[in-house]
């Protein structure tokens, strides 16, 4: 990423700037690169390092404040207040993306679900630059809105779920009165038909005729 003369330890910003712009754009509209500079430290490298870097974890929100603030500082609050709001919408993604395997098994068609619970995980990405700011409210757009996408996929997806249910039960319902129906039809005809055949009895006596009765 550089020449042959590595950057001196205050340049190590301007190097990682190159790729990521969001995270420089964030940082320098934040406290810290005011502060950073006053002191003379390098920007990215004093919380990051500079060589041997491994992927920045959303955890480090809650931890690496204690480095420079100290445990139970305000700077610290803070950090695990945009934690909080950031796992709060990822879980809420993660029961949505749960929600739509599910619902695809019923089946229901669900590729407007993806693409905007894809939506949702582009906001929850952008939270983590945007964290470089330490604006609570820039953070919380991202997570909010993260948050609000899926929870109103789990809103919909339920309520479809509830509607198959209840038409499974009225379509259960119906064809129970439709055998019941052909039941009762079946016996009125067999009572009917024993009816018809059965003798006809008659109570009056049947004269009899003898033969050579006086006329």
């Amino acid at each position: 990423m550089h020449g042959a003369a590595p950057p001196g330890a205050g340049d190590v910003d301007k190097v990682c700037g190159q790729c990521h712009t969001a995270e420089r754009r964030y940082f320098g509209a934040g406290p810290h690169r005011k502060g950073m500079i006053a002191q003379g430290l390098p920007e990215c490298a004093s919380c990051h390092g500079d060589h041997a870097i491994t992927v920045a974890k959303p955890e480090r929100l809650g931890s690496l404040c204690v480095t420079c603030h100290g445990a139970g500082s305000v700077q610290e609050g803070l950090g695990r207040k945009l934690l909080t709001d950031y796992r709060n919408a990822s879980q809420e993604i993660e029961r949505a993306d749960a929600l739509i395997a599910q619902a695809e098994q019923v089946p229901l068609q669900t590729e407007d679900y993806k693409s905007r619970l894809e939506e949702a995980r582009t906001y929850l990405r952008e939270a983590l630059p945007a964290a470089h700011s330490l604006q609570e409210d820039t953070v919380a757009g991202f997570t909010a809105r993260a948050r609000s996408v899926g929870a109103e996929i789990e809103h919909e997806i339920y309520a479809k779920l509830g509607n198959l249910r209840v038409r499974k039960f009225v379509l259960i319902l119906f064809w129970f009165y439709i055998l019941l129906t052909v039941v009762i039809l079946r016996r009125f005809r067999s009572h009917g038909s024993r009816a018809e055949i059965a003798p006809c009895r008659s109570s009056a006596p049947i004269p009899c005729c003898r033969a050579g009765s006086a006329s």
